[in-house]
């Protein structure tokens, strides 16, 4: 009778999880499958707010598959993942969805399999987005072919462009930064395809995925495609609403971006100066 009852359990298992949010939590981290996709929280503060994977039809003629939330679909939770299998049987195609949380971090891992060559598909997959409650206004590090770029700052306000709300801040990232006011976040890439970074705010999208995005982007036609990000938390001395900048310096690192007071400049230029006393006199013709 108790075997029988195990056994039930291992079959109800998988199914039951699929029908809510699931959720993973080792040391000051923890992800969370929802309606949005992924989401990841360290020490309480969302980092990471959602995600999405569409396949396009050729010439983006409608989608063969496009959701954000995973939650209906087959999904299992084991100690420290949650594994999120996908079947799109129009295209004989098959997709998992992989969470590993540690103490040191989130790691996700994607696979597109497709059961036989295909008319080039475009893929859009935004493994991770990023909440402008947290980054905006801070600061962002590059790491690509090239080395590791300076900072540069994240506008609170997202610039006006003449797209259609789409603004591409990086592409071929092998690595990021992210500075926001209260984490900075290292972001790795691990799989075969270098995204992007772009900034969604102004798209017509729905509310929740008007953020950050990092976005890998390809033609799928056969075969097998992996893609796979790690992050972590960093430590940072220069997150805003620290004390950063010293009194009467010129210079001073803010959000990780260095900046100049040219007031404190002026100051000491006053401060060198030393007063004379100047004499004139005038001579009236009559």
């Amino acid at each position: 009778m108790q075997r029988w009852l195990c056994a039930l359990w291992i079959l109800v298992y998988p199914l039951s999880v699929a029908m809510g949010d699931v959720e993973v939590r080792r040391g000051d981290y923890e992800a969370r499958l929802g309606a949005n996709g992924l989401e990841v929280r360290y020490r309480g503060v969302p980092v990471v707010s959602g995600s999405r994977f569409t396949l396009f039809k050729p010439g983006y003629a409608g989608a063969y598959f496009s959701q954000a939330d995973f939650t209906g679909l087959t999904t299992q939770v084991k100690d420290d993942r949650i594994t999120v299998t996908g079947r799109i049987t129009e295209i004989d195609a098959q997709f998992t969805h992989r969470t590993v949380v540690d103490k040191d971090g989130v790691e996700v891992l994607f696979t597109l399999q497709l059961g036989r060559p295909m008319e080039s598909s475009p893929v859009e997959l935004a493994l991770l987005m990023f909440p402008p409650e947290e980054f905006a206004g801070g600061s962002y590090r590059v790491d690509s072919l090239y080395g590791q770029a300076r900072p540069q700052p994240l506008p609170l306000e997202k610039p006006k462009t003449s797209a259609a709300g789409t603004q591409l801040i990086a592409s071929s990232v092998r690595g990021i930064t992210l500075y926001g006011r209260r984490v900075a976040l290292a972001v790795e890439n691990l799989g075969e395809v270098a995204p992007s970074f772009f900034d969604m705010r102004s798209r017509d999208f729905p509310q929740p995925e008007r953020v950050y995005w990092l976005l890998y982007q390809w033609a799928a036609t056969s075969g097998e495609t992996t893609c796979g990000v790690g992050c972590r938390q960093v430590p940072s001395r220069n997150l805003p609403g620290r004390p950063a900048k010293r009194v009467g310096s010129r210079w001073w690192k803010e959000a990780g971006v260095w900046r100049f007071s040219t007031f404190s400049c002026i100051r000491r230029l006053i401060r060198l100066k030393k007063p004379r006393r100047v004499s004139c006199s005038v001579t009236c013709a009559r």
